[in-house]
């Protein structure tokens, strides 16, 4: 029994010391997963593959820029978000690059149709939603009055 318990201890060990330190504990809301969900959904009904949740890179960026807008911050000449998409592409590289950027107005709670319903209705942001792209995040973001502040990054890898 002790031989046991000293392998597990030490299989243990020998796992949490071999993680690297960039992988990502980053996830998604039930909010975001379900925009996404719901992204892919709009997808599939105009014969689009889906987007597949990048968590370690794309998600965490979406986050970070939901979270830069949420504060106050604008981002006019869009700077910011460059920034965010040159780190993306430091990582995985990538083409067909889209952001989606959106201002939900809490009214009673905040629902993925107040969120995606807009954005399919509006004929650029729904071509975007529609580009050809492989993986993608979302990040939901809200400022001290409870709006949300939407971002939806994807593009193409091969």
């Amino acid at each position: 029994m002790r031989k046991i318990i000293l392998f597990s201890f030490i299989a243990l060990l020998v796992g949490l010391l071999s993680c690297k330190e960039e992988e990502s504990w980053i996830s998604m809301t039930a909010l975001e997963n379900a925009v996404l969900r719901e992204v892919n959904a709009f997808r599939a009904d105009s014969g689009m593959a889906p987007v597949t949740a990048n968590y370690d890179t794309m998600v965490e960026q979406a986050k970070k820029y939901s979270a830069f807008l949420a504060t106050g911050n604008e981002d006019p000449d869009g700077t910011e978000l460059q920034a965010i998409w040159d780190i993306i592409h430091d990582r995985w590289g990538g083409t067909n690059e889209v952001a989606v950027v959106s201002l939900t107005r809490n009214g009673t709670g905040i629902y993925v149709e107040d969120i995606i319903e807009p954005l399919k209705a509006q004929d650029d942001t729904a071509e975007a939603l529609l580009e050809d792209v492989t993986i993608g995040g979302v990040g939901i973001a809200y400022d001290p009055n409870g709006n949300a502040h939407t971002t939806i990054l994807m593009m193409r890898t091969e």
